[in-house]
């Protein structure tokens, strides 16, 4: 017996990082201060390359809510 896979949306992403990756972050963030912190993160996500499925659901998120106003600010 196995349990569904739940479904993935970018509000399940959002709640899944607010619980899960956030502390992991925060802390990382205190223990190398500001600067390192945003330069590794940028650089990370710069070098991320989606799934077909993340597109598509970026993709419906932004058909049922709108596009984003503004870019990420760092």
């Amino acid at each position: 017996m196995r349990n569904p896979k739940p479904d993935q949306s970018i509000e399940t992403a959002m709640e899944w990082i607010e619980l899960s990756v956030t502390p992991s972050l925060e802390k990382i963030r205190l223990a190398v201060g500001d600067d390192i912190y945003y330069q590794c993160l940028s650089s990370q996500m710069e070098e991320v390359e989606l799934r077909k499925c993340a597109i598509d659901q970026i993709n419906t998120y932004c058909h049922v809510h709108g596009a984003p106003e503004s870019e990420v600010p760092f």
